[in-house]
């Protein structure tokens, strides 16, 4: 999916990036200082946005990986406890450090 930048009614920009992070941008050919440092900070919020989601199916995949072996183990109600207060802490953490680079 494609990323562009439209300014008023007209396209300024567009940046294709696959997985595997390879670029490939098209801009107008008049193009001004300002206008490719539209089109750069658009990117940027669009790449911090995907590495959030991406993050994000991390922490759900690793509770999910906590959650079953909870339930499948027979200490698992012991461990229960200290086991969602690490993944509870590591998800704040992950929140803060969006908080900071966002900034």
């Amino acid at each position: 999916m494609p990323l562009e930048t439209i300014q008023g009614a007209r396209l300024i920009g567009r940046t294709r990036i696959n997985w595997h992070g390879d670029a490939r941008s098209l801009l107008i050919a008049d193009i001004d200082l300002a206008q490719a440092a539209i089109h750069r900070q658009t990117l940027a919020l669009a790449l911090r946005s995907r590495a959030a989601l991406l993050r994000m199916v991390g922490l759900v995949g690793r509770g999910a990986a906590i959650a079953a072996t909870m339930i499948t183990s027979p200490a698992g109600a012991l461990l229960a406890l200290p086991a969602v207060w690490q993944f509870v802490q590591e998800v704040l953490a992950e929140v803060r450090q969006s908080m900071v680079s966002s900034t």
